[in-house]
């Protein structure tokens, strides 16, 4: 962790585990069908293939595991009041997932309370399956949604996710609501132990209006900083 002061202007959820909720035991089904290591994430593992017949394969394998997954989505409970605040503050929102842009929408459009309007920009498989390495995937990402990569918070489950997007410039967002034991090895700008807390997050990083505003919140002991 660091101290230099930090400006949201975009947030990028990585969409499994955050905005959606996906239990260990699905993930380990999901592994165990295209041939993932459990040391690995998803994402990592189809990027790290190479193009070659059999990456079509596992790409077609997880295709058909992730449409069953997205019969039944499963939204965060806090989901709509965590996108409500951040498209009240005029914040640009992404979604990066390992699923097919289809998929995604396919459980976008089974969800009462989320739609596809309320994202400005998909980062599906389908845009970086045969494109950049994974190191560059957060750059790209912060392309797509028309800032620069360190005015960009990166939300994610997973510690592989946070350290690649602060290895990269992101302010990153580690969200541990198991209470990981992981996490105190997560090297994260910010660890959270409840979606909504990501409000109090974004809140400390984003232009303050007003004097009073910003009186208001040294009163409450924030400084505007990394941690």
């Amino acid at each position: 962790m660091n101290n230099r002061p930090y400006h949201i202007r975009a947030i990028l959820f990585y969409w499994e585990g955050t905005v959606v909720r996906q239990d260990r035991r699905s993930i380990e089904a999901l592994k165990a069908a295209i041939g993932c290591p459990m040391q690995k994430t998803v994402l990592e593992f189809v990027l790290s293939l190479p193009d070659v017949p059999d990456k079509n394969d596992t790409l077609t394998k997880l295709s058909a595991q992730e449409k069953i997954s997205a019969l039944r989505p499963e939204p965060h409970p806090a989901a709509r009041e965590i996108l409500d605040y951040l498209l009240a503050k005029d914040l640009r929102i992404g979604i990066i997932s390992h699923s097919a842009l289809t998929t995604i929408r396919g459980s976008l459009q089974k969800l009462e309370t989320i739609g596809e309007n309320d994202f400005d920009f998909i980062f599906s498989l389908d845009n970086m399956a045969h494109q950049r390495p994974p190191t560059e995937l957060i750059g790209l990402a912060a392309e797509r949604l028309e800032v620069a990569i360190e005015n960009m918070a990166v939300i994610s489950a997973i510690p592989s996710d946070i350290e690649n997007a602060r290895n990269q410039g992101a302010l990153t967002i580690f969200l541990n609501e198991r209470a990981q034991s992981e996490s105190q090895f997560v090297n994260a700008d910010f660890v959270i132990g409840h979606v909504r807390d990501i409000i109090d997050t974004v809140r400390m990083g984003i232009s303050l209006p007003t004097a009073r505003a910003a009186a208001q919140f040294v009163g409450h002991g924030v400084s505007g900083q990394r941690l």
